[in-house]
């Protein structure tokens, strides 16, 4: 009788067991881990800007230039100033 036991671990027989062909698994040794597991990208700073973006309210412009420039811009137009520069450099 063989099976296969957890960590890939084929069991067989003790009597099937021939030190030639086969390596005694130690029972005390830790299970292998499985792989992690493959995440996305995190975010980038400009996923989910809207095509609208200029239209949008000025705090949202101003939190957006500071997100992606770590500039604090005054006001609208500067904001919107900050940002397309980032977008032309980037």
């Amino acid at each position: 009788m063989s099976d296969t036991a957890p960590g890939g671990v084929l069991r067989i027989n003790e009597s099937d067991f021939d030190p030639m062909k086969h390596v005694r698994a130690d029972p005390n040794a830790p299970l292998p881990l499985p792989p992690p597991p493959i995440l996305p990208p995190p975010p980038g700073p400009l996923d989910g800007l809207p095509a609208d973006w200029r239209d949008k309210p000025a705090k949202w412009l101003r939190e957006t230039a500071e997100r992606l420039t770590a500039r604090t811009p005054d006001n609208r137009e500067q904001a919107i100033q900050l940002i397309e520069a980032w977008l032309k450099a980037g």
